[in-house]
């Protein structure tokens, strides 16, 4: 890959796949899929090449950066009928994988992909939309190849801020797994609380004021001043955030 004009592939034009894509066409040539492929157009990657299937984007890219929901999807993605496995032209590539899964997960498909002479990051991020829209998400790399990372270096300095070495492959995954379990469970606490607290004759618009300037202060909270209606809705997704990851974490 050139270091001068690295070419770039995304799979995945989700809300957060959409503005890192945009950052990765800013750097250099960029082919791109989506599986609903209506989902591809016009979605803020203008001047990007649309690929047919992830193959597509393998065979035209240095390096192909991932972001979709769970493990299934990366798997038949990187192994599946279409996917980086059916590439012409995929000896040397390299796969980083941006999505939030399982390190089993990442560690098969990687040893599956190796075979195939394709390598594989895990570089789970944080900071949601707005990181990825501002280009200062925090990377969370399981690398043991050297080389690989050097060549995606281009792909991480396009879309983060922070790049973190955690280990080994699957260290990067583990990494955000234990980052989203503590996230969710301060979501949960928090949520908590503001529906304990009408009960003992509190207003939870002033609970969140007070929190908010105190150790107990959270990102969640900090975002929460909302009429008090909203707290049951918010204890609901905390808990489905909760049982979302614990398969992983398990």
């Amino acid at each position: 890959m050139s270091a001068a004009t690295p070419r770039f592939g995304f799979a995945g034009l989700g809300v957060m796949g959409v503005p890192m894509s945009r950052h990765l066409l800013a750097a250099g040539p960029l082919i791109v899929w989506n599986r609903t492929q209506s989902r591809a157009d016009g979605r803020g990657e203008d001047g990007a090449r649309r690929a047919q299937t992830p193959a597509e984007v393998l065979d035209g890219a240095d390096s192909v950066g991932v972001c979709v929901l769970d493990g299934a999807a990366v798997r038949e993605i990187a192994l599946g009928e279409n996917g980086f496995v059916a590439a012409g032209d995929k000896a040397g590539k390299v796969v980083v994988d941006f999505s939030s899964i399982a390190p089993e997960d990442a560690r098969e498909i990687a040893e599956e992909l190796a075979t195939h002479g394709v390598g594989w990051i895990d570089a789970p991020v944080s900071g949601g939309v707005t990181g990825a829209d501002k280009a200062t998400l925090s990377i969370m790399v399981g690398c043991s190849d050297e080389d690989a990372l050097a060549k995606v270096m281009p792909t991480f300095e396009a879309t983060g801020k922070n790049i973190f070495r955690c280990g080994p492959l699957g260290a990067g995954h583990a990494m955000k797994c234990l980052n989203n379990y503590l996230s969710a469970v301060g979501l949960t606490a928090s949520n908590e609380a503001l529906l304990i607290g009408p009960q003992c004759g509190l207003e939870p618009s002033a609970m969140v004021d007070i929190l908010t300037v105190s150790p107990a202060r959270t990102r969640s909270l900090a975002r929460r001043r909302r009429p008090s209606g909203w707290c049951a809705h918010a204890f609901t997704m905390a808990l489905a955030r909760v049982r979302e990851r614990r398969g992983i974490l398990i």
